[in-house]
């Protein structure tokens, strides 16, 4: 019975630790698809609009960051990242994919903060 004890309780500790690291390194699965959720929800686009979707776990600065191509503008990535503490969508930057250069304005960096 000791032994056991003995064996289990170092056990756990090493899988606790390991989760631990795990999800500091990768991020959690059910966190990444509520971004998704949010990400529709404040863009107010769908799955439809778009021509890619990407969603990265930044380990650094600990949240998720979104990379958005849409169809009608298959050339510029919009970056995208959640701020848990606003709950907010924040719009990074747009890039031009051919030139890797960022761009002041695009077509859909309006989404996040319509004209009154």
């Amino acid at each position: 019975m000791k032994k056991s004890l003995l064996v289990s309780i170092p056990v756990i500790i090493i899988a606790a630790i390991g989760t631990w690291i795990y999800f500091a390194a990768n991020g959690s699965p059910w966190e990444k698809e509520e971004i998704n959720e949010i990400v529709f929800k404040q863009l107010g686009i769908s799955d439809s609009d778009l021509k890619s979707k990407d969603i990265v776990w930044e380990s650094k600065s600990g949240r998720y960051e979104v990379y958005l191509v849409y169809k009608d503008e298959p050339n510029y990535t919009y970056s995208y990242i959640h701020r848990r503490e606003l709950d907010k969508i924040l719009l990074l930057s747009i890039r031009d994919n051919h030139t890797d250069q960022d761009i002041p304005k695009g077509k859909h960096d309006s989404l996040l903060n319509p004209k009154k």
